[in-house]
């Protein structure tokens, strides 16, 4: 008798590579960390005891997938505005709402009803995007 195997998920061919000793940063008050080569939020959030919702909605992110290596994720929720200093940000190249969201720990909500702009909105080059 010969026995059929059966083929791996994909969580299954994941390979997970965690520290144990993992540093963690702040942000406008709120905690993140960088993410490693392949994981996924699903992992941190299996790894910080958080619901997968939970750690999408931190980061307002749409769905799980795979995070480039050195990713802020938060594990907190963000705050409504950036911290005192940090009045206004002129774009760089690359930025958009949601990437200005995640480096000033601001929910990408808040931070478009500020600015009164809608959630895809691409803000261009040198356009100056109010933070608080």
């Amino acid at each position: 008798v010969v026995e059929k195997e059966e083929p791996l998920t994909e969580r299954q061919r994941r390979t997970y590579r965690y520290t144990l000793s993992r540093e963690m940063y702040s942000q406008n008050g709120v905690p993140f960390i960088y993410s490693a080569m392949g994981e996924h939020y699903s992992d941190i959030a299996r790894q910080y005891n958080l619901f997968l919702r939970e750690v999408l909605s931190f980061n307002d992110a749409a769905e799980d997938c795979e995070l480039p290596k050195g990713t802020v994720v938060y594990l907190q929720a963000k705050k409504n505005k950036a911290a005192k200093g940090y009045d206004e940000y002129v774009v760089e190249e690359g930025m958009g709402m949601r990437e200005i969201s995640q480096k000033f720990a601001v929910k990408m909500r808040k931070l478009c009803k500020i600015n009164k702009v809608s959630e895809d909105y691409i803000p261009a080059v040198g356009e100056v995007i109010i933070l608080r």
